[in-house]
């Protein structure tokens, strides 16, 4: 019987978790074997060895060709190994498939911890930002966006650990894009939105602004701009500029932490390699530029 996919947000890594270093197995292999029943996303499952030799476990998404766009973006991953990225081992063609193979986190992601757990502590979010920012830096590195960046893409190796997922819609350079190239608009950067700020296009700064709608994610445990039913009003609040409210106290710290992350103007907007040193400074406290406040803030 195939196994059902769980998640689990328990301090005890799984005896399954895929902590060996050791190869992976081929795609090829990785095709041969049991697929489970559908994850959250509907078209991603869990693999299991049908033979039971190895006790790793693996995913695999499977996404119906439309375009080139699918094939360039897994042959970007192949390129890419980090600590804070989920490990990506390759794709396939099946019919009018592309079949992608990537490791199994089954700690759960950020999204199932504060549906779990709450509203996340300011002292935990700045681990877990900072860990993001790893990630994030070494893909802007590389000139690459990610373009996902939200609760539910990042996931847990183990309790503390994480690691960045939701690769599939990673772009390198700038694009001419719609949201509905690539994510959720509530985690969207006003220049998408409002041609003021960057005449529709994303590249890889949008992602900070992503990475601080997401801080907001885990401080309220609820989407961004939760107290706006209606998504044209989203819309047209991000266009503006506008910040998602945290409706918490926060400390001074954390403020200017989003001050850095949910700047409007993306050419001012701090990158991911400066907040990372900010983050560490020896003071323990992060200092924001004059000219980089928002005129409107309401974090």
């Amino acid at each position: 019987m195939s196994p059902r996919a769980t998640t689990i947000l328990n301090p005890l890594v799984p005896s399954f978790i895929n902590t060996s270093r050791t190869s992976a197995p081929s795609v090829d292999e990785l095709k041969c074997w049991i697929k489970g029943n559908p994850m959250k996303n509907k078209n991603v499952y869990v693999l299991t060895d049908p033979e039971e030799r190895d006790d790793r476990r693996f995913i695999v998404k499977e996404n119906v060709f439309t375009d080139d766009r699918k094939f360039h973006n897994n042959k970007l991953l192949q390129g890419l190994k980090h600590e804070y990225l989920i490990s990506y081992y390759g794709y396939i063609e099946e019919s009018n498939l592309i079949l992608t193979f990537f490791d199994y986190m089954p700690a759960g992601s950020l999204q199932d911890l504060y549906k779990q757990q709450g509203q996340i502590q300011e002292s935990k979010c700045f681990n877990y930002a900072e860990q993001i920012l790893e990630g994030l830096q070494y893909l802007h590195s590389r000139r690459i966006a990610h373009m996902n960046i939200r609760c539910e893409t990042i996931v847990f190796e183990t309790e503390d650990k994480l690691r960045i997922a939701g690769l599939s819609h990673v772009i390198i350079g700038r694009k001419r894009i719609s949201s509905a190239d690539y994510g959720k608009e509530r985690w969207t950067a006003p220049e998408v939105f409002n041609e003021a700020y960057g005449h529709g296009f994303y590249d890889y700064q949008s992602d900070i602004w992503s990475l601080g709608c997401t801080i907001v994610e885990m401080l309220t445990a609820a989407c961004p701009y939760a107290y706006e039913k209606y998504l044209p009003s989203v819309v047209i609040t991000i266009g503006n500029g506008i910040p998602p409210e945290t409706g918490r106290s926060l400390s001074t710290r954390m403020k200017n932490l989003l001050q850095n992350t949910l700047c409007a103007d993306p050419s001012k907007r701090t990158e991911a390699s400066e907040i990372l040193k900010i983050l560490r400074d020896v003071d323990g406290d992060i200092y924001l530029p004059v000219d980089r406040i928002p005129s409107t803030s309401q974090v």
